[in-house]
């Protein structure tokens, strides 16, 4: 019998675009009163979407003034809410930022997200940072902003090809939902050599190729009714058909 085992060979890299209530935002408040219109947002970083706690009616209307994106027609620039600094990049290139969407807190478990198929390819091998990646972003914006430099599509190209670099193996992009077009117009703006060296395999879960217009029933007036989605997506199936 030899010595030793010959070494496994590289996996092929697994990168993961969730979907719009999957990709997490954290803020702060950079200024304002403690008690203005941007009462939920605190001076230290926190989770903002996706929070329990502010999808409840008491406080969505701070939740949505503080998600509010503004559109420079002139200069042709996005901004965020005067006040308001955000990051739509959580643990960017780990999983933390997809497994759930709201880790922390008691309904945490109930929250999961990627949190099976990460623990079912960490049991494969998998190594979250490694080859096992989450690119989430920010959602309210559309491929011509994903686009600009230092956006969500060049840094998605260079963790893509960093990963493939390391591992030696094109890799396979997993996206849900929201994530299936934003991956889409992604490789849609490669050049067809750079996409058969780097990418595998697109696997495209639920996506919303046509729109989503059953999402107008629970945004924005009735966000508190992601709480039953995020407990159990079968109730939200049952409201949405009545």
């Amino acid at each position: 019998m030899p010595d030793a085992w010959p070494p496994r060979p590289p996996l092929a890299p697994v990168i993961l675009v969730p979907g719009l209530v999957g990709s997490a935002i954290t803020g702060r408040r950079t200024s304002g009163e403690p008690f203005g219109p941007l009462w939920c947002v605190g001076v230290e970083w926190s989770q903002l979407w996706l929070q329990p706690a502010l999808l409840m009616p008491n406080a969505k209307d701070c939740l949505l003034r503080a998600l509010e994106l503004h559109y420079n027609a002139s200069s042709g620039i996005y901004s965020n809410t005067s006040g308001v600094e955000l990051d739509a990049s959580v643990d960017w290139g780990g999983v933390n930022g997809v497994a759930y969407l709201s880790p922390d807190g008691p309904l945490s478990s109930f929250t999961g997200y990627f949190s099976a198929l990460v623990d079912a390819l960490t049991a494969r091998g998998y190594t979250p940072g490694l080859d096992l990646h989450g690119a989430p972003y920010d959602w309210r914006l559309a491929p011509d902003a994903h686009l600009t430099p230092g956006g969500y599509y060049g840094r998605l190209r260079l963790l893509i090809e960093t990963s493939v670099s390391r591992s030696g193996r094109r890799a396979w992009v997993v996206a849900h939902s929201l994530g299936c077009p934003t991956a889409s117009a992604f490789f849609s703006r490669q050049p067809d050599v750079w996409l058969r060296a780097h990418v595998k395999g697109f696997v495209a879960l639920a996506g919303v190729w046509a729109g989503g217009a059953s999402m107008v029933n629970i945004a924005p007036r009735n966000l508190h009714l992601l709480l039953i989605y995020m407990v159990n997506p079968i109730y939200t199936h049952i409201y949405l058909s009545n």
